[in-house]
């Protein structure tokens, strides 16, 4: 009898950790299928070159490399935000052709979440003056689809961004292509929590999840870093958050509610460790591995909605399903 094929859950043991600091990623990435690569150099000039470093082109030399810069589902274009006009823009990846651009009011903004969908229109996500976020959905004609206002927090799926170790994990790349899985992202506003999701047939959402923003899920929400993309997911599923928080002292506590549930109880999984806590759904989104400061750093697996905790390995850092 074969045995079943599982997921893998992959540990990058401590030893490795000097590496992974020093590793100082730009922006970049290849455009679906392969074809041209995105590459940044001295934080603010933007290339495209093929996939053999060659025939660069400057795509514009006044980035915003706190927002990410992907391709079109197709490869064609290459979005990105501009510092000197304000201004979301898209180009031939290949630097021919005009720009074509939609000023917004982001000079009060540090960065946010840019992105297409597979559906090759626009998701944009960015702090407003308010300190809350905006969330535009636009079209091919830079015409809004969704707009919504004073967003607490934005939740997207792990599958759907890889951190940059050179911005000690705080900075991404959003990589939606190339999934089986919808993209998913869930905001939070208040007591509400809206789902969407986003396949090559559109935008589904938003959906109001069952269960709300609790008290006390809004008050250990205080102290994530709501403008890091990496501290908080949502599983692949859609119905499960996990978020990281950042409290005084260098210290990082991680929680999981299942948002599914009407009456879903906020639980804390690792309570104020010494390091930036790593984790990472099963690609089913049934389980959830972890780090924990518990005898040291070490690799926990729990249910996605927090129950039956167990350490699996000591001396062990970053867990990764395959």
């Amino acid at each position: 009898m074969k045995r079943p094929v599982r997921p893998l859950l992959i540990l990058v043991f401590a030893a490795l950790l000097l590496l992974a600091a020093c590793n100082r990623e730009g922006v970049g990435g290849f455009a679906p299928g392969g074809g041209r690569v995105a590459i940044v150099r001295g934080e603010d000039r933007l290339f495209t070159t093929n996939a053999d470093g060659g025939d660069a082109a400057l795509i514009t030399d006044d980035l915003v490399s706190a927002f990410s810069t992907t391709f079109s589902p197709d490869g064609s274009t290459i979005l990105y935000v501009d510092a000197e006009d304000e201004a979301v823009c898209r180009t031939a990846a290949d630097g021919s052709g005009p720009r074509d651009c939609v000023v917004l009011p982001l000079e009060a903004t540090n960065g946010g979440i840019l992105t297409y969908l597979p559906d090759g229109n626009v998701l944009l996500g960015y702090e407003a003056d308010d300190s809350r976020f905006r969330m535009l959905i636009f079209d091919a004609d830079w015409q809004p689809i969704h707009d919504v206002t004073g967003i607490d927090h934005f939740f997207i799926s792990r599958n759907a961004y890889k951190e940059k170790r050179g911005g000690e994990g705080t900075e991404w790349y959003l990589t939606p292509h190339g999934s089986d899985q919808p993209l998913r992202w869930v905001i939070t506003r208040d007591e509400e929590a809206l789902a969407y999701s986003a396949t090559a047939a559109g935008v589904e959402g938003p959906v109001t999840l069952p269960a709300p923003v609790s008290d006390a899920m809004r008050e250990a929400l205080e102290d994530r870093p709501a403008g890091d993309l990496t501290s908080g997911a949502v599983s692949p599923d859609g119905g499960t958050l996990v978020f990281r928080t950042h409290e005084s002292g260098n210290r990082f506590s991680l929680y999981v509610v299942n948002m599914q549930q009407a009456n879903a109880d906020l639980v804390q999984l690792v309570d104020r460790a010494r390091f930036r806590v790593g984790y990472a759904f099963s690609p089913d989104g049934s389980q959830i591995a972890y780090e924990s400061g518990e005898g040291g750093r070490s690799i926990w697996i729990a249910g996605a909605d927090g129950s039956n905790p167990r350490q699996i390995a000591g001396a062990a850092a970053l867990p990764s399903w395959q």
